[in-house]
């Protein structure tokens, strides 16, 4: 992600603000001050996303409370990279989540996305 993209992800989330980064590229929490999503299992959905865990041995390791907070009611703020739908393909009720049209893209550039809750705003602060 360019300087400019991590800007832009940085005016659309709040500094501190946990972001859902759908991509396997690590950096994008850390480059725009944001959080990445996923808690304490944090450490699982990477592995997850990168394709090194089965989506099976992920739900048996996150609770169901975890896995619901990030599939049926992700970040306000989630960012994905073209053409990267192993998250998706994995979590089949966070595809249906974010593309359910509440989410709307609020930046795009040609490798990533950046889909924002509709109506909402970042947290003051």
């Amino acid at each position: 992600m360019h300087e400019e993209h991590e800007r832009g992800l940085a005016q659309l989330a709040g500094d501190g603000e946990e972001v859902l980064v759908m991509s396997r590229s690590q950096l994008i929490n850390f480059a725009s001050h944001t959080q990445p999503a996923g808690g304490r299992y944090i450490h699982l959905l990477f592995l997850l996303r990168s394709g090194l865990m089965l989506p099976k041995d992920f739900r048996e390791l996150v609770p169901k409370r975890d896995l619901d907070k990030l599939t049926v009611d992700p970040p306000r703020v989630i960012v994905t990279e073209f053409g990267d739908t192993l998250l998706m393909d994995a979590l089949p009720e966070l595809r249906r989540s974010v593309e359910s049209g509440t989410y709307v893209i609020a930046a795009k550039s040609a490798l990533f996305r950046v889909y924002v809750r509709e109506g909402s705003k970042p947290p003051k602060g």
